[in-house]
């Protein structure tokens, strides 16, 4: 039920999905109208988001302090999370006028792997992990709306991480032809936000969920401003619904057992990979060439280990310390 979650944990929500509504229309925008002022109507969606994450976690911060509650950092007091939602905030706000003097200086870019853009990610990344952690300590049970709180906002998470993978193709998919660097970047944060989902929630079709939250979002949005008059609109996000079917199909097996996260890396790197390359083929008319596609499967072996590894130790310390609070509590 909504009185799970306070006004607050429901504004982070709004907060992280007007940034990842505001990306997706930005990315349409400069493709449709070239690049215009910083006041542009998809960048102020995107930054009232960015305010909102602001004001919250600013708040939540002099609450505490004023309380005296939480860890000390100098003379504040506050919890980690809201001290990781204000970080990634800043890192937001400072990447602004970072792409502005990076536009103005080098001209224009074609994708997401510039250093501003970068930043800009990163921030709204450490922005929405801090909010899964806001919402996950503040339902004393995770289910209902506070589930599906947390659900959405590891879905947004997981549409910037994907445009982290992407890179250079997030705008334009033409060039995902080329196999050699995206498929392993999407298997390093694939596995990890889909086990990090798993843990957070502790659910089987937690991982799925996300997937379709990513994968919805972000063609929803291209076929509204479709609808609109667009010209072009943005890459949709590599195809991991059907390796987060799989991961949750093993996770109620075997996620309880030590060697899960290895397991979950070589599943989803063996089902994506293919599907990848259909959909790469779907989208652009062409087919990996053979031997760079088999060298980039080798390298995302263990690229997906990795993030798998990453994703079990993050949701696990989460969960757990959750728990703790509640006990505590």
């Amino acid at each position: 039920m909504i009185h799970e979650l306070t006004r607050s944990a429901w504004g982070l929500v709004a907060a992280l999905a007007l940034p990842a509504i505001g990306l997706l229309w930005d990315g349409a925008w400069h493709l449709t109208f070239g690049r215009d002022t910083f006041w542009s109507p998809p960048h102020v969606l995107l930054y009232a988001g960015v305010t909102l994450s602001l004001v919250i976690s600013t708040a939540t911060i002099v609450s505490s302090t004023l309380k005296r509650e939480g860890i000390t950092i100098g003379p504040l007091y506050t919890s980690a999370e809201a001290f990781i939602v204000l970080l990634g905030t800043a890192t937001m706000l400072a990447a602004a006028p970072f792409d502005d003097w990076w536009h103005n200086t080098f001209g224009r870019d074609t994708g997401l792997w510039s250093p501003p853009h970068l930043a800009g990610l990163i921030g709204g990344a450490l922005t929405g992990l801090g909010a899964v952690i806001f919402v996950r300590h503040e339902a004393q049970k995770l289910r209902g709306a506070a589930l599906w709180a947390t659900l959405l906002l590891l879905g947004c998470f997981t549409l910037a991480m994907g445009a982290m993978a992407l890179g250079p193709y997030s705008i334009r998919h033409e060039g995902r032809v080329d196999p050699s660097v995206y498929p392993i970047a999407s298997c390093l944060v694939g596995t990890f936000v889909l086990i990090l989902s798993q843990r957070v929630t502790g659910r089987a079709g937690a991982a799925t969920i996300v997937a379709l939250i990513q994968f919805g979002l972000n063609g929803a949005v291209g076929a509204a401003l479709s609808a609109s008059g667009y010209d072009r609109v943005v890459s949709l996000p590599p195809l991991m619904i059907a390796s987060a079917i799989v991961l949750d199909i093993a996770f109620a097996r075997f996620g309880a057992r030590s060697l899960w996260p290895v397991l979950a890396g070589l599943l989803f790197a063996i089902t994506f990979f293919p599907v990848e390359a259909l959909w790469a083929q779907m989208l652009t008319g062409s087919s990996w060439p053979l031997i760079p596609a088999l060298t980039a499967f080798f390298l995302a072996l263990p690229a997906a280990l990795l993030g798998a590894m990453a994703g079990e130790w993050l949701g696990q310390s989460i969960a757990k310390h959750s728990t703790q609070r509640d006990t505590n509590g």
